[in-house]
């Protein structure tokens, strides 16, 4: 027989299991986006208007300001 107790841990193993999955998911996007803006030229970058110093901004999904003229 089940008891609440075993229940309840189970639900909460779970529950860090899914975090921690989706902690690593989005650990996992953030260094693909940082290794696709890496691979970006000079001339690329200026036409988005980006810096080598917006990479984590953008990374992190942080809108950064608009340089372009």
């Amino acid at each position: 027989m089940a008891y609440y107790s075993d229940v309840h841990e189970t639900a909460h193993t779970w529950d860090v299991y899914a975090t921690l999955m989706e902690r690593f998911g989005a650990w996992r996007r953030h260094r693909r986006t940082l290794r696709e803006l890496r691979q970006l030229s000079a001339r690329e970058r200026d036409e988005l208007g980006i810096g080598t110093s917006d990479f984590e901004a953008i990374a992190h999904g942080q809108k950064i300001p608009d340089r372009r003229s």
